[in-house]
């Protein structure tokens, strides 16, 4: 996963997230926070938010790898499918084409979505006319995408927070370190 991998991609770039990636997106979320998950593949990333308290009300994905997940195009959903979702939250597809139409859809639903993706979006011509709505970057650093492998990806990560207003945009520390992120892991990856 990444752009100087040489490495086949999954296909639907269904790639888990670990508990890894998820602990930094934590300090920006209220209590109990409600949201949906529309890239939900087999709900790992669900999973972990909701064993730190927060509680998912819609999942879907157009390949759905776990009972509970709506077979849903994550670019179709409505604010009706949000269930009463206070924000998006998701690793959605990095192939550009595809992600920049699913943040597109979603600043149309009237709800922040934070999207975990290549930290180097931003410096792209490609980011322009969406870096508007984009509030918060919250750096994770590398990821180990593939379970037991001894790698970690060659890109490192951000977590984007995007709103349909516009405004300024964030760039939050990171404030764990990995051997951190190790202890605070929640529950395992799997």
């Amino acid at each position: 996963m990444g752009k100087r991998s040489d490495f086949t991609r999954n296909p639907r770039d269904f790639y888990r997230t670990p508990a890894s990636a998820t602990l930094a997106l934590l300090p920006h979320l209220k209590p109990r926070t409600q949201f949906a998950e529309p890239c939900a593949g087999d709900g790992l990333l669900i999973r972990h938010l909701e064993a730190a308290g927060h509680r998912c009300t819609f999942a879907g994905d157009i390949e759905p790898q776990a009972v509970g997940i709506v077979k849903q195009d994550a670019g179709a959903i409505t604010r009706d499918n949000l269930g009463g979702a206070r924000c998006i939250i998701t690793n959605p597809p990095w192939f550009r084409a595809d992600l920049h139409r699913l943040v597109r859809h979603w600043l149309g639903l009237g709800v922040p979505a934070w999207l975990l993706f290549d930290a180097s979006w931003p410096f792209t011509k490609q980011s322009t006319g969406l870096m508007q709505h984009c509030t918060d970057i919250q750096p994770v650093g590398r990821v180990q995408w593939i379970e037991g492998s001894a790698h970690q990806s060659m890109d490192d990560c951000s977590w984007y927070r995007f709103t349909p207003d516009h405004g300024t945009t964030v760039f939050h520390p990171r404030t764990t370190s990995d051997n951190d992120q190790e202890t605070l892991a929640l529950g395992g990856d799997a």
